[in-house]
């Protein structure tokens, strides 16, 4: 780059995530809602249940990519 006048550059430090597994971030106790397309690649989470007709209110949503979340949610166009 040329920096002539009032121009500038910035530089950071590189971005490092700390990665942690599904399981040991919500667990295996929390209620989630699994969606139909993920539902078999997540088989340590617990779905959230449903007692005399009430359903329990899910803490965590697990969605598959852009492409299968359009897919499974078409249903509701």
């Amino acid at each position: 780059p040329i920096l002539i006048g009032d121009q500038w550059l910035a530089f950071t430090p590189p971005r490092v995530p700390t990665l942690e597994s599904v399981n040991s971030f919500i667990g295996s106790e929390q209620p989630v809602l699994l969606d139909w397309a993920v539902g078999l690649a997540f088989p340590c989470q617990r779905p959230f249940d449903h007692r005399y007709g009430v359903a329990e209110v899910p803490r965590w949503r697990i969605l598959p990519d852009r492409v299968g979340s359009d897919a499974s949610n078409a249903w509701q166009d």
